[in-house]
């Protein structure tokens, strides 16, 4: 009788630990659709919810660019905590190549989100983008979106500049 108590004893347990890790991961979820990558110490994943809140009015947006330096070779689709249509799931910024070969480039995933922030500035980080052939190390894409604050302005306008 006694092990019959103890087991049900480590079912609740069990159950209650795995209710709490699914909502303490299914957490950022709530913000939009980015998702942390690495969800830091309370108050750092705090900080992190707070700015996922901010720049919530922009969530879905998605900004087509030309390549500043060659615009005839390169496109590229960014999204704001949302995936890009046509592409796989949680894609959250593209680079299209114009020439004859049209290849499309993972640069980033929206559930594999780093953001921080000062008093005027967000940068949100998109992980996970598609590795680099033959340079770069064969490191993974990274994409970074610096959102400049501006106190004076009332509404949200777009200004964008590739660097």
């Amino acid at each position: 009788m006694n092990d019959q108590k103890y087991f049900f004893k480590l079912i609740y347990f069990l159950t209650e630990g795995f209710f709490i890790a699914n909502f303490i991961f299914v957490l950022p979820k709530c913000r939009g659709d980015c998702e942390l990558l690495q969800p830091g110490q309370p108050n750092e994943t705090k900080r992190q919810m707070e700015l996922l809140n901010i720049i919530k009015p922009l969530n879905g947006l998605v900004f087509e660019v030309k390549d500043a330096i060659a615009p005839t070779n390169y496109t590229y689709n960014v999204s704001i905590c949302s995936h890009i249509e046509g592409s796989g799931p949680n894609v959250a910024a593209v680079q299209y190549e114009n020439g004859k070969d049209k290849k499309k480039f993972t640069l980033g995933k929206s559930n594999m989100v780093d953001i921080m922030g000062g008093t005027d500035w967000i940068l949100l980080t998109y992980y996970g983008g598609d590795k680099y052939g033959s340079h770069c190390n064969y490191t993974e894409r990274v994409t970074r979106i610096m959102i400049i604050c501006d106190p004076n302005v009332l509404k949200v306008s777009f200004q964008h500049r590739v660097l």
